[in-house]
């Protein structure tokens, strides 16, 4: 749709000349996230403040205008595109750490505060936020917020739901509301946790007061090569079943493996069909018998090879390699399809042989990654963008992931949310499950 000029003069006076947006170039830098849709907004407002996100809902609302918030536009599921066009609201200018307050461990941040900006800021006090998604060089506290994001450590600490105390929310009638924390007159409710994950659909989340959690005292790091799927899946079963809980539970399959050490000079081992790091952490005199759970259970479940790091440059250069994965897949291909299903820990090695299957029948690669000790897997299909056949294939292959992940008890995704690439899997499933029919939608 075009927007009238009126519409277009109306967004200029709440926001200002220089946060609109009207440009085709300009607008084609917000017609995408890291999915592979897109969809062209008629117009692009960056708002500075509460009030001015509340004048662009308000107006918006005047005129039936789709409205769409944005973060950094990391999105894996497409649900940061805007399909319908209409107004994309992008929060990024809105940055500022209002309140840090280290006596109740919190601290108030505006939602378009990059991820890794809160990390740096509360580790020189001796904290850390403990959701660290792969995406946290890039990503904002509002988007992790609203696909209710994990990361590598989420086995021990949980997804960003658990770290939330309160929000500010814009709800679709110009309304604000406070939840939790935020909430000093505790007037309502508290909703906090059921805008997390709700990827923008009840309201746009515009600050958040974080949980913070003390750095540990000491932190040990494993690394081990396993010939196959299930003897890497016993050792992260036997790791959990002797009462330990690691910070981190990691899964790497080959393909992962010898892209690392192709292209980032990786000191990892070639060998082996999966490798698997594990992170503990607690008191230093606690550290060493956690430890040694985790290097039993490798032997224990025959490890090729397995080895400590060794110092804090060795951990860091880990977990460097670990969270650099995205940035290897375009060696691999020229567009990828990521999924997220999550599915009963003891399905993992299950899990991740079909997903290899799929990628044999459909002959496309698969990097496969898992945050293991929460059955979090994140098959990545790689594909050549400009073959058709290629990016039906990568889409057929995907649903059929899906699918066997909903077969085994788990579910569509863990935390890059719905979007638009899993609504009609979604729909279909909750149709075959009498949840209500297509003829109930189509009279909504």
């Amino acid at each position: 749709m075009a927007l009238q000029r009126e519409i277009i003069n109306q967004l200029r006076l709440i926001v200002g000349e220089g946060n609109i947006f009207t440009d085709v170039f300009d607008l084609e830098a917000y017609s995408f996230d890291s999915s592979m849709y897109t969809g062209l907004p008629d117009v692009v407002v960056l708002p500075e403040s509460v009030q001015q996100v509340v004048g662009v809902v308000n107006l918006a609302g005047q005129y039936r205008v789709p409205l769409m918030a944005r973060g950094a536009g990391t999105c894996l599921s497409g649900g940061a595109v805007p399909i319908h066009g209409g107004i994309v609201l992008g929060l990024t200018k809105m940055n500022k750490v209002l309140e840090l307050d280290l006596d109740h461990e919190r601290i108030v941040v505006e939602t378009g505060t990059v991820n890794l900006a809160v990390q740096k800021l509360v580790k020189q006090h001796g904290y850390l936020f403990a959701p660290d998604p792969a995406s946290m060089k890039a990503s904002t506290i509002g988007g992790n917020i609203a696909e209710n994001a994990g990361g590598m450590h989420c086995v021990k600490y949980g997804n960003i739901r658990e770290h939330i105390l309160g929000l500010e929310v814009v709800l679709a009638n110009g309304e604000v509301i406070l939840t939790g924390e935020m909430d000093r007159e505790y007037a309502s409710p508290d909703l906090t946790s059921l805008f997390c994950g709700s990827e923008g659909t009840l309201g746009i989340i515009t600050k958040a007061m974080l949980r913070l959690t003390l750095v540990s005292e000491k932190i040990g790091t494993l690394l081990a090569v396993f010939e196959n799927l299930d003897d890497a899946g016993n050792a992260v079963s036997q790791i959990l079943a002797n009462g330990l809980l690691p910070s981190s539970l990691e899964v790497m399959n080959e393909v992962i493996t010898k892209a690392l050490i192709k292209y980032m000079n990786v000191d990892l081992s070639p060998n082996g069909e999966v490798t698997l790091l594990v992170e503990v952490e607690g008191y230093a005199v606690e550290l060493e018998a956690q430890m040694a759970i985790v290097r039993d259970s490798f032997i224990a479940n025959h490890a090729i090879t397995f080895r400590s790091a060794k110092d804090q440059a060795e951990r860091a250069k880990l977990w460097e390699a670990r969270q650099g994965i995205n940035g290897i897949f375009g060696q691999l291909g020229s567009a990828q399809l990521v999924q997220d299903p999550s599915v009963p820990v003891d399905k993992i090695g299950e899990m991740m042989r079909e997903t290899a299957k799929i990628g044999k029948k459909y002959g496309v690669i698969i990097c496969q990654t898992c945050h293991a000790g929460d059955g979090n897997l994140q098959p990545a299909i790689m594909y050549d963008a400009k073959s058709e056949k290629q990016h039906k294939m990568a889409e057929q292959a995907s649903d059929e992931i899906l699918k066997i992940a909903i077969g085994l008890g788990g579910s569509v995704s863990g935390e890059h949310g719905i979007g638009i690439e899993n609504c009609d899997l979604c729909l279909s499933s909750l149709i075959k499950q009498n949840w209500f029919s297509w003829k109930s939608l189509s009279e909504c």
